[in-house]
């Protein structure tokens, strides 16, 4: 295979895994139950995935040393809920899986607006990632909220059993992230309020900074050819 054709397999491939683990957790695993046959799998293969794609973004300036250790740590609470369901370690759980998502969605950024490159598959696929990660991180900080003070958020059709929270808030944190709004749930307290508010803001903000940043490495990309073509050599009309 030559060189060109290997390294469009990588562009292709770097975050797709990724992006394909992170739709199945936030659109295809809400609907099967946790007593489903191979979810605990899922669950950790999910984090498995995670950490790949957060090493396999090259170019990153971030360390990864802080995905490593949120990692141990987020899996190392999954382990011990999984064995004993002693409560603390939910809290444990929930703060590493954020740190995780967030070194992750840190590093990944860092290919998304490095200098040395241009408009890709990969590029492409990991700005999606982010996003999407930015969803799941405030569903688990609903989820935390919640945890630490119950009764900031009403649910319409009832608060729901524990085993369904987390997914019910990740409906409502991806409504709030695309200001979509269903009103089956809502925040009851100012820190919810302030939450959620802060999720939709960070939200637009994240679209509107990606598609500028995207269309300022194409102009680059296109000024980098124009200069490149010899002088005198005019394009076919």
């Amino acid at each position: 295979m030559t060189a060109g054709g290997e390294r469009r397999i990588r562009d292709l491939y770097s975050h797709g895994l990724l992006l394909t683990a992170l739709v199945l957790v936030a659109f295809v695993r809400p609907l099967f139950g946790d007593a489903a046959p191979g979810v605990s799998l899922l669950d950790s293969a999910f984090l498995v995935v995670l950490v790949a794609g957060a090493t396999i973004s090259r170019e990153s300036d971030f360390p990864l040393a802080p995905v490593h250790a949120a990692a141990v740590v987020t899996i190392g609470a999954q382990i011990v809920l999984e064995l004993t369901r002693w409560e603390p370690a939910i809290f444990l759980f929930i703060g590493g899986y954020i740190a995780l998502l967030g070194a992750v969605a840190v590093r990944i950024g860092g290919t998304l607006f490095s200098t040395r490159r241009s408009v890709t598959t990969d590029v492409l696929f990991g700005a999606i990632s982010v996003y999407l990660i930015l969803g799941i991180v405030w569903a688990l900080a609903f989820v935390a909220l919640e945890m630490v003070a119950p009764g900031s958020f009403h649910f319409a059709a009832g608060t729901p059993a524990r085993a369904d929270v987390f997914w019910r808030f990740l409906g409502f944190s991806f409504a709030t992230l695309t200001t979509l709004g269903y009103g089956n749930v809502a925040p009851a307290t100012r820190q919810g309020d302030a939450i959620a508010t802060a999720e939709a803001v960070v939200g637009q903000m994240y679209v509107a900074i990606v598609i500028a940043r995207i269309v300022a490495l194409q102009i680059a990309a296109g000024g980098d050819q124009g200069a490149a073509r010899p002088e005198g050599d005019e394009p076919p009309a």
